[in-house]
């Protein structure tokens, strides 16, 4: 018990630093998250909403930072593991990820909760039911997400460094985007880690 306890904690501060970042609900060992469309990185000096590409960016970056959550849950784990050596080939973390549209609702009429219905959260348990363990497994709809908004995010990436450096103001992005070691398997990709 103690070290869920911990563990529990570690991601609930985690979770804290994320922008956007929903804790659906806890049932026994595993955590159910909701990313809301965001915007973590600053891509144009006039932040157009209205425009589709920032639907684009938003939903790009919501996945992205879902990845690096689960990342970084696995190293939570692993941190916390050490304390425990006789556990650390027994126990991990499998992080299962899907991208659409859910209906959330409150349920209950004494305790009320909130929780999330539909394709979504069942791709996205199916997704960890079959993630190997310490790692994230993308599901396909999440994968193509990510795929399809490469233009959009190099697109205003090139906008804000031109906009920029036209007000005489450097700006340096080697590469905007976060890269991960993926390992293509039957439902989707496998990540491992983040790619510098």
């Amino acid at each position: 018990m103690v070290f869920l306890t911990t563990l529990f904690k570690k991601f609930d501060e985690r979770i804290k630093t994320a922008q956007n970042l929903i804790q659906v609900k806890i049932s026994g060992d595993s955590y159910e998250l909701m990313s809301l469309p965001t915007i973590i990185k600053k891509y144009s000096p006039i932040e157009d909403y209205q425009n589709k590409k920032f639907d684009t960016l938003r939903e790009y970056e919501s996945v992205i930072q879902l990845i690096a959550i689960g990342l970084g849950f696995i190293t939570d784990c692993q941190t916390v593991l050490q304390a425990y050596p006789a556990w650390k080939d027994t126990i991990g973390l499998r992080v299962g990820i899907s991208y659409g549209q859910v209906t959330g609702t409150l349920i209950g009429n004494k305790i009320c909760r909130f929780d999330t219905y539909g394709d979504v959260p069942a791709r996205a348990e199916l997704a960890q039911s079959l993630a190997n363990r310490n790692t994230v497994l993308v599901d396909t709809h999440a994968v193509n997400k990510l795929q399809n908004s490469v233009a959009a995010v190099n697109d205003y990436i090139v906008d804000y460094v031109t906009s920029e450096t036209v007000r005489q103001r450097i700006v340096s992005y080697d590469s905007e985007h976060v890269n991960f070691d993926w390992i293509s398997c039957e439902h989707g990709q496998l990540v491992t880690k983040i790619v510098k």
